[in-house]
């Protein structure tokens, strides 16, 4: 099967360096690469030139715009996500082959995510997760567990951003990336609307990437995001993707937002910690309630921003 790597990129040049010296060192190198660069300086653009590499400019700072450019310029039977602060271990280009080859029904491919800290200690940062129709999700599940494939009790299955591979054909009927996410929930959104169309999805252990989590423009450190954004894309994920009836599911989106689990929470005990500051706080909540209103009323009013508008 024909293979094509894609790695969407904001100036990071010094780690996508690390990325694509993993993807040159693949065993198996019957594969294309795509870069998909929406910096805004040349710096990955000099880089790619220097090392051969097709690259396309992106004005905006959008992942699942980039991401859909990626689909949208290939031509080939499948499509590997890789982040651009990731390396791929030798055997992943070919055991995502085999995986496909192997089960030719196979629309989506999950794999393992090892996370490395600053001081290169690593962890499990992502094994088989699952994502709820309203937008929590589990990154850590038994590695050969599979009721979830197909939906169970409103929990899907889905893979981590920086490491999905796509049956072409598949990801584009069944309508690419919603637009309307510029990060967090790009993948998970798309993943079960393929699950919920009939599109299968698998998890494999073996196929494997080591990720750096380096600090970008949405997420300076873990402390430190944007939370507009954050509980934008929890609502409108909640109004799109949950299946009670509308009041029931504003609900269940505000439960979302102010539970145990949500973003108000967090933010709250990141404040009572200490580990954010007392302006931060107020800044991060006055965010997060215009998030809020937001992702309810887009979820509500706004149609999809799907490839061919699909529903």
């Amino acid at each position: 099967m024909t293979l094509t790597v894609i790695i969407n990129t904001f100036e990071r040049p010094e780690t996508l360096v690390k990325c694509l010296s993993s993807l040159r060192a693949q065993n198996d190198q019957e594969f294309l690469l795509l870069v998909i660069d929406q910096s805004e300086n040349q710096k990955t653009k000099e880089l790619c030139d220097r090392e051969k590499i097709r690259l396309i400019f992106n004005h905006g700072r959008n992942l699942s715009v980039s991401r859909n450019i990626g689909l949208l310029s290939c031509n080939t039977d499948l499509v590997a996500f890789i982040d651009d602060d990731a390396v791929a271990m030798p055997d992943w280009v070919g055991n995502i082959k085999n995986r496909f080859s192997q089960q030719p029904e196979l629309a989506v491919l999950g794999g393992r995510v090892i996370g490395v800290l600053t001081d290169n200690n690593e962890y499990v940062q992502f094994q088989n997760g699952i994502v709820s129709d309203y937008g929590y999700i589990e990154d850590i599940h038994p590695a050969n567990e599979d009721k979830y494939i197909n939906g169970y009790d409103h929990w899907y299955a889905r893979p981590m951003g920086t490491n999905m591979t796509f049956k072409l054909k598949s990801v584009l009927a069944a309508g690419g990336f919603d637009e309307y996410y510029e990060y967090n929930h790009e993948e998970t959104d798309l993943v079960l609307r393929m699950i919920r169309q009939g599109f299968q999805y698998v998890y494999a252990d073996e196929v494997v990437v080591k990720h750096f989590n380096a600090p970008g423009i949405n997420r300076a450190d873990s402390y430190n995001v944007n939370w507009y954004v954050n509980i934008k894309n929890n609502a409108y994920f909640g109004m799109k993707n949950g299946k009670d009836l509308l009041p029931l599911r504003i609900a269940r989106v505000l439960k979302r937002a102010y539970g145990e689990k949500g973003g108000f929470s967090i933010v709250n005990l990141l404040a009572r910690q200490g580990k954010i500051s007392a302006k931060k706080n107020l800044q991060y909540q006055k965010d997060m309630k215009a998030g809020l209103f937001k992702g309810l009323q887009d979820g509500l009013f706004s149609h999809r921003k799907l490839i061919n508008n699909a529903a």
